[in-house]
Protein backbone atom coordinates (compact mmCIF):
# COMPACT_ATOMS: atom_id res chain seq x y z
CA UNK A 1 0.00 0.00 0.00
CA UNK A 2 0.93 3.64 -0.49
CA UNK A 3 0.40 5.31 2.89
CA UNK A 4 0.42 9.05 3.54
CA UNK A 5 0.48 10.53 7.05
CA UNK A 6 -0.53 14.13 7.73
CA UNK A 7 0.71 15.75 10.94
CA UNK A 8 1.65 19.33 11.82
CA UNK A 9 5.03 18.38 13.32
CA UNK A 10 7.25 15.40 12.61
CA UNK A 11 9.98 16.28 15.08
CA UNK A 12 10.74 14.97 18.61
CA UNK A 13 8.75 16.28 21.53
CA UNK A 14 5.26 16.29 20.01
CA UNK A 15 2.77 13.56 20.87
CA UNK A 16 1.16 13.33 17.43
CA UNK A 17 4.61 13.26 15.81
CA UNK A 18 5.75 10.40 18.05
CA UNK A 19 2.60 8.45 17.15
CA UNK A 20 3.15 8.91 13.40
CA UNK A 21 6.85 8.15 13.70
CA UNK A 22 6.28 4.86 15.51
CA UNK A 23 3.74 3.72 12.91
CA UNK A 24 5.79 4.87 9.91
CA UNK A 25 8.96 3.18 11.12
CA UNK A 26 7.16 -0.15 11.45
CA UNK A 27 5.24 -0.04 8.18
CA UNK A 28 7.99 1.34 5.90
CA UNK A 29 9.51 -2.09 5.21
CA UNK A 30 6.41 -3.54 3.55
CA UNK A 31 4.70 -0.37 2.32
CA UNK A 32 5.48 2.91 0.54
CA UNK A 33 5.30 5.39 3.45
CA UNK A 34 5.13 9.20 3.11
CA UNK A 35 4.82 11.89 5.80
CA UNK A 36 3.41 15.36 5.10
CA UNK A 37 4.30 17.88 7.84
CA UNK A 38 5.14 21.51 8.45
CA UNK A 39 8.09 20.86 10.76
CA UNK A 40 10.38 18.09 9.57
CA UNK A 41 13.69 16.60 10.72
CA UNK A 42 16.85 17.55 8.86
CA UNK A 43 17.13 14.02 7.50
CA UNK A 44 14.36 11.65 6.51
CA UNK A 45 14.35 8.27 8.30
CA UNK A 46 15.39 5.55 5.89
CA UNK A 47 12.46 4.23 3.86
CA UNK A 48 10.18 7.22 4.57
CA UNK A 49 9.53 10.03 2.08
CA UNK A 50 9.00 13.48 3.61
CA UNK A 51 6.88 16.30 2.14
CA UNK A 52 7.06 19.86 3.46
CA UNK A 53 3.68 21.54 3.97
CA UNK A 54 3.64 25.34 4.44
CA UNK A 55 1.59 26.77 7.30
CA UNK A 56 1.13 30.17 8.93
CA UNK A 57 1.64 29.42 12.63
CA UNK A 58 1.48 32.81 14.29
CA UNK A 59 -1.70 31.52 15.97
CA UNK A 60 -3.43 28.19 16.49
CA UNK A 61 -6.18 29.33 14.11
CA UNK A 62 -3.78 30.11 11.32
CA UNK A 63 -1.65 27.03 11.85
CA UNK A 64 -4.50 24.54 11.73
CA UNK A 65 -6.46 26.12 8.91
CA UNK A 66 -3.49 26.95 6.66
CA UNK A 67 -1.94 23.49 7.09
CA UNK A 68 -5.23 21.82 6.18
CA UNK A 69 -5.60 23.97 3.05
CA UNK A 70 -2.00 23.46 1.90
CA UNK A 71 -1.94 19.72 2.60
CA UNK A 72 -5.25 19.21 0.78
CA UNK A 73 -4.00 21.16 -2.24
CA UNK A 74 -0.70 19.26 -2.28
CA UNK A 75 -2.49 15.91 -2.16
CA UNK A 76 -4.88 16.93 -4.95
CA UNK A 77 -1.95 18.00 -7.13
CA UNK A 78 -0.20 14.67 -6.62
CA UNK A 79 -3.39 12.75 -7.39
CA UNK A 80 -3.79 14.72 -10.63
CA UNK A 81 -0.35 13.42 -11.64
CA UNK A 82 -1.38 9.85 -10.88
CA UNK A 83 0.49 9.82 -7.55
CA UNK A 84 -2.37 8.97 -5.24
CA UNK A 85 -2.33 7.09 -1.94
CA UNK A 86 -4.34 4.09 -0.78
CA UNK A 87 -4.35 5.35 2.80
CA UNK A 88 -4.53 9.04 3.72
CA UNK A 89 -4.16 9.07 7.49
CA UNK A 90 -4.86 12.44 9.09
CA UNK A 91 -4.10 13.39 12.68
CA UNK A 92 -7.28 15.26 13.46
CA UNK A 93 -8.20 18.10 11.08
CA UNK A 94 -5.16 17.99 8.78
CA UNK A 95 -6.30 17.05 5.26
CA UNK A 96 -9.64 17.04 3.44
CA UNK A 97 -9.08 13.75 1.62
CA UNK A 98 -8.35 11.63 4.71
CA UNK A 99 -9.92 8.18 4.68
CA UNK A 100 -8.49 7.36 8.13
CA UNK A 101 -8.47 9.89 10.98
CA UNK A 102 -6.95 9.44 14.42
CA UNK A 103 -8.64 11.45 17.15
CA UNK A 104 -6.00 12.54 19.64
CA UNK A 105 -8.42 14.91 21.36
CA UNK A 106 -12.11 15.77 21.27
CA UNK A 107 -12.23 19.55 21.59
CA UNK A 108 -15.85 19.73 22.70
CA UNK A 109 -15.16 17.31 25.58
CA UNK A 110 -11.92 19.09 26.52
CA UNK A 111 -13.60 22.49 26.69
CA UNK A 112 -16.50 21.05 28.69
CA UNK A 113 -14.04 19.50 31.16
CA UNK A 114 -12.30 22.84 31.58
CA UNK A 115 -15.61 24.52 32.36
CA UNK A 116 -16.42 21.85 34.95
CA UNK A 117 -13.02 22.38 36.54
CA UNK A 118 -13.70 26.09 36.97
CA UNK A 119 -11.21 27.23 34.33
CA UNK A 120 -12.29 30.57 32.85
CA UNK A 121 -11.88 30.69 29.09
CA UNK A 122 -10.51 33.84 27.51
CA UNK A 123 -12.38 35.53 24.64
CA UNK A 124 -9.78 34.12 22.24
CA UNK A 125 -10.37 30.58 23.54
CA UNK A 126 -14.14 31.02 23.25
CA UNK A 127 -13.68 32.18 19.66
CA UNK A 128 -11.46 29.16 18.97
CA UNK A 129 -14.22 26.87 20.28
CA UNK A 130 -16.89 28.63 18.22
CA UNK A 131 -14.84 28.16 15.04
CA UNK A 132 -13.56 24.64 15.57
CA UNK A 133 -16.57 22.88 17.09
CA UNK A 134 -18.39 22.94 13.71
CA UNK A 135 -15.18 21.89 11.95
CA UNK A 136 -14.88 18.99 14.39
CA UNK A 137 -18.48 18.06 13.66
CA UNK A 138 -17.76 17.84 9.93
CA UNK A 139 -14.50 15.95 10.53
CA UNK A 140 -16.17 13.17 12.50
CA UNK A 141 -19.45 13.24 10.60
CA UNK A 142 -18.08 11.84 7.33
CA UNK A 143 -19.42 8.29 7.00
CA UNK A 144 -16.85 7.44 4.30
CA UNK A 145 -13.99 7.53 6.80
CA UNK A 146 -12.63 5.18 9.39
CA UNK A 147 -11.75 6.67 12.78
CA UNK A 148 -9.20 5.61 15.37
CA UNK A 149 -9.77 6.59 19.00
CA UNK A 150 -6.81 6.24 21.37
CA UNK A 151 -8.98 5.12 24.31
CA UNK A 152 -12.39 3.62 25.05
CA UNK A 153 -13.37 6.86 26.79
CA UNK A 154 -12.60 8.91 23.68
CA UNK A 155 -14.49 6.39 21.55
CA UNK A 156 -17.56 6.88 23.74
CA UNK A 157 -17.26 10.67 23.40
CA UNK A 158 -17.05 10.42 19.61
CA UNK A 159 -20.00 8.04 19.33
CA UNK A 160 -22.13 10.16 21.65
CA UNK A 161 -21.31 13.48 19.96
CA UNK A 162 -21.13 12.41 16.31
CA UNK A 163 -22.97 9.10 15.98
CA UNK A 164 -20.05 7.30 14.30
CA UNK A 165 -21.12 3.73 13.40
CA UNK A 166 -19.37 1.01 15.40
CA UNK A 167 -17.85 -0.57 12.29
CA UNK A 168 -16.08 2.71 11.46
CA UNK A 169 -14.73 3.51 14.92
CA UNK A 170 -11.69 1.56 16.14
CA UNK A 171 -10.11 1.89 19.59
CA UNK A 172 -6.34 1.44 19.49
CA UNK A 173 -4.44 2.40 22.63
CA UNK A 174 -1.03 4.01 22.26
CA UNK A 175 2.13 1.96 22.65
CA UNK A 176 5.22 2.84 24.67
CA UNK A 177 8.94 2.58 23.94
CA UNK A 178 10.19 0.28 26.70
CA UNK A 179 13.78 0.62 25.56
CA UNK A 180 13.79 4.37 25.89
CA UNK A 181 11.65 4.50 29.02
CA UNK A 182 13.09 2.04 31.50
CA UNK A 183 13.90 2.03 35.21
CA UNK A 184 17.08 3.80 36.20
CA UNK A 185 19.14 3.09 39.26
CA UNK A 186 17.07 2.93 42.41
CA UNK A 187 16.71 6.39 43.90
CA UNK A 188 17.84 6.72 47.47
CA UNK A 189 17.53 10.46 47.60
CA UNK A 190 15.72 12.47 50.18
CA UNK A 191 13.09 13.83 49.86
CA UNK A 192 10.69 11.65 47.88
CA UNK A 193 9.86 13.37 44.58
CA UNK A 194 6.57 13.17 42.68
CA UNK A 195 6.38 14.14 39.01
CA UNK A 196 3.68 15.94 37.01
CA UNK A 197 4.10 16.31 33.22
CA UNK A 198 1.79 18.30 30.97
CA UNK A 199 -0.60 21.22 30.74
CA UNK A 200 -1.17 22.73 34.19
CA UNK A 201 -4.91 22.71 33.51
CA UNK A 202 -4.75 18.93 33.95
CA UNK A 203 -5.46 19.07 37.66
CA UNK A 204 -2.25 20.71 38.89
CA UNK A 205 -4.11 22.88 41.40
CA UNK A 206 -5.71 19.74 42.88
CA UNK A 207 -2.28 18.16 43.23
CA UNK A 208 -0.97 21.24 45.05
CA UNK A 209 -3.89 21.08 47.48
CA UNK A 210 -3.22 17.38 48.13
CA UNK A 211 0.46 18.12 48.67
CA UNK A 212 -0.36 20.28 51.69
CA UNK A 213 -1.50 17.11 53.48
CA UNK A 214 1.59 15.05 52.57
CA UNK A 215 4.49 16.97 54.16
CA UNK A 216 7.23 14.52 53.17
CA UNK A 217 6.58 14.77 49.45
CA UNK A 218 8.17 17.19 46.98
CA UNK A 219 6.92 17.83 43.45
CA UNK A 220 8.50 18.50 40.04
CA UNK A 221 6.34 19.82 37.18
CA UNK A 222 7.43 19.67 33.54
CA UNK A 223 5.17 21.94 31.53
CA UNK A 224 4.87 24.32 28.59
CA UNK A 225 2.12 26.23 30.41
CA UNK A 226 2.49 29.71 31.82
CA UNK A 227 3.43 29.05 35.45
CA UNK A 228 2.53 32.48 36.86
CA UNK A 229 -0.76 31.51 38.48
CA UNK A 230 0.60 28.13 39.60
CA UNK A 231 3.51 29.81 41.38
CA UNK A 232 1.03 32.02 43.23
CA UNK A 233 -0.84 28.89 44.35
CA UNK A 234 2.42 27.31 45.51
CA UNK A 235 3.14 30.32 47.70
CA UNK A 236 -0.46 30.55 48.86
CA UNK A 237 -0.36 26.94 50.06
CA UNK A 238 2.96 27.55 51.81
CA UNK A 239 4.70 24.91 49.71
CA UNK A 240 7.72 27.08 48.98
CA UNK A 241 10.70 25.12 47.71
CA UNK A 242 8.82 21.81 47.80
CA UNK A 243 7.64 22.50 44.24
CA UNK A 244 9.95 22.96 41.24
CA UNK A 245 8.96 23.94 37.71
CA UNK A 246 11.08 22.37 34.99
CA UNK A 247 11.22 23.37 31.30
CA UNK A 248 10.05 21.02 28.52
CA UNK A 249 12.70 18.53 27.43
CA UNK A 250 13.30 15.93 24.75
CA UNK A 251 14.91 13.78 27.47
CA UNK A 252 11.85 12.96 29.56
CA UNK A 253 13.37 9.58 30.31
CA UNK A 254 15.95 11.35 32.48
CA UNK A 255 13.22 13.17 34.40
CA UNK A 256 11.37 9.91 35.09
CA UNK A 257 14.62 8.36 36.30
CA UNK A 258 15.04 11.19 38.82
CA UNK A 259 11.51 10.73 40.22
CA UNK A 260 9.87 8.36 42.70
CA UNK A 261 6.25 8.44 41.55
CA UNK A 262 4.04 10.04 38.90
CA UNK A 263 0.74 11.91 39.33
CA UNK A 264 -1.78 13.22 36.78
CA UNK A 265 -5.22 14.14 38.26
CA UNK A 266 -6.55 15.41 34.93
CA UNK A 267 -10.20 16.43 34.45
CA UNK A 268 -9.92 15.15 30.87
CA UNK A 269 -7.29 13.35 28.84
CA UNK A 270 -7.98 11.16 25.84
CA UNK A 271 -5.02 8.95 26.74
CA UNK A 272 -1.95 10.70 28.28
CA UNK A 273 1.17 9.04 26.89
CA UNK A 274 3.16 10.32 29.85
CA UNK A 275 1.34 7.84 32.09
CA UNK A 276 2.50 4.76 30.20
CA UNK A 277 5.97 6.27 29.79
CA UNK A 278 6.18 6.64 33.56
CA UNK A 279 4.94 3.06 33.98
CA UNK A 280 7.61 1.78 31.58
CA UNK A 281 10.16 3.72 33.64
CA UNK A 282 9.10 1.71 36.68
CA UNK A 283 7.24 4.48 38.51
CA UNK A 284 4.04 3.94 40.47
CA UNK A 285 1.42 6.17 38.86
CA UNK A 286 -1.71 7.88 40.12
CA UNK A 287 -4.08 8.98 37.36
CA UNK A 288 -7.67 10.19 37.37
CA UNK A 289 -10.45 8.03 36.00
CA UNK A 290 -11.04 10.83 33.49
CA UNK A 291 -7.75 10.03 31.69
CA UNK A 292 -7.88 7.32 29.05
CA UNK A 293 -4.69 5.64 30.28
CA UNK A 294 -6.56 4.70 33.48
CA UNK A 295 -8.19 1.93 31.40
CA UNK A 296 -4.84 0.12 31.52
CA UNK A 297 -4.46 0.21 35.31
CA UNK A 298 -5.45 -2.31 37.94
CA UNK A 299 -5.96 -0.18 41.02
CA UNK A 300 -3.55 -0.99 43.81
CA UNK A 301 -1.55 -3.44 41.71
CA UNK A 302 0.18 -1.64 38.84
CA UNK A 303 -1.01 1.87 39.68
CA UNK A 304 -3.76 3.84 41.36
CA UNK A 305 -6.93 5.39 39.89
CA UNK A 306 -8.36 8.55 41.42
CA UNK A 307 -12.10 8.21 40.84
CA UNK A 308 -12.85 11.94 40.98
CA UNK A 309 -10.05 14.08 39.59
CA UNK A 310 -10.98 17.02 41.85
CA UNK A 311 -10.90 15.06 45.13
CA UNK A 312 -7.72 16.45 46.73
CA UNK A 313 -8.38 14.56 49.97
CA UNK A 314 -8.59 11.20 48.17
CA UNK A 315 -5.46 12.08 46.22
CA UNK A 316 -3.59 12.83 49.44
CA UNK A 317 -4.73 9.46 50.80
CA UNK A 318 -3.13 7.76 47.80
CA UNK A 319 0.05 9.84 47.97
CA UNK A 320 0.79 9.39 51.66
CA UNK A 321 1.63 5.65 51.71
CA UNK A 322 3.65 5.94 48.51
CA UNK A 323 5.64 8.74 50.11
CA UNK A 324 6.29 6.81 53.30
CA UNK A 325 6.91 3.29 51.98
CA UNK A 326 9.78 2.70 49.54
CA UNK A 327 8.88 -0.99 49.27
CA UNK A 328 5.34 -0.12 48.17
CA UNK A 329 6.75 2.21 45.51
CA UNK A 330 9.11 -0.51 44.30
CA UNK A 331 6.39 -3.18 44.17
CA UNK A 332 3.82 -1.09 42.30
CA UNK A 333 6.49 0.40 40.04
CA UNK A 334 7.73 -3.07 39.06
CA UNK A 335 4.15 -4.16 38.30
CA UNK A 336 3.65 -1.03 36.22
CA UNK A 337 6.77 -1.80 34.20
CA UNK A 338 5.63 -5.40 33.68
CA UNK A 339 2.19 -4.25 32.49
CA UNK A 340 3.78 -2.29 29.64
CA UNK A 341 5.05 -5.50 28.01
CA UNK A 342 1.74 -5.74 26.18
CA UNK A 343 1.76 -2.04 25.19
CA UNK A 344 4.08 -2.36 22.19
CA UNK A 345 4.12 -0.13 19.14
CA UNK A 346 4.38 -3.32 17.06
CA UNK A 347 0.92 -4.30 18.29
CA UNK A 348 -0.38 -0.77 17.62
CA UNK A 349 0.99 -0.90 14.06
CA UNK A 350 -0.63 -4.29 13.45
CA UNK A 351 -4.03 -3.10 14.64
CA UNK A 352 -3.72 0.15 12.67
CA UNK A 353 -2.83 -1.78 9.53
CA UNK A 354 -6.09 -3.70 9.92
CA UNK A 355 -7.93 -0.34 9.91
CA UNK A 356 -6.07 0.64 6.71
CA UNK A 357 -7.10 -2.62 5.05
CA UNK A 358 -10.74 -1.94 5.96
CA UNK A 359 -10.47 1.58 4.52
CA UNK A 360 -8.91 0.30 1.28
CA UNK A 361 -11.60 -2.38 0.88
CA UNK A 362 -14.18 0.38 1.17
Amino acid sequence: MRIAYFVHDFVPGHGDANYVRELALRLRHAHDVHVFANRLPARAPEGITLHSVPAHRASAFGGILSFHAAASARLAALAARGLGFDVRHGQGHTVAQANVVTAHIHLRSWFAAQRRSGYAHTPKQRLFAAVFHPIEGRLYGDRRRHYIAVSDALGRDLRRAHGIPAERLHVVHHGVDRERFRPGEERRGDPVRALFVGDLRKGFHVLLEALTSVPGLHLDAVTRSDTGRARELVEGHGLGERVRFLPPTDRLEDVYAASDLFVLPSPYDTFALVVTEAMAAGLPVIVSRQAGASELLEHGTNGFVLERWSDASALATLLAPLTEDARLRARVGAAARAATKAMTWDAVAERTLAVYEAAVRR
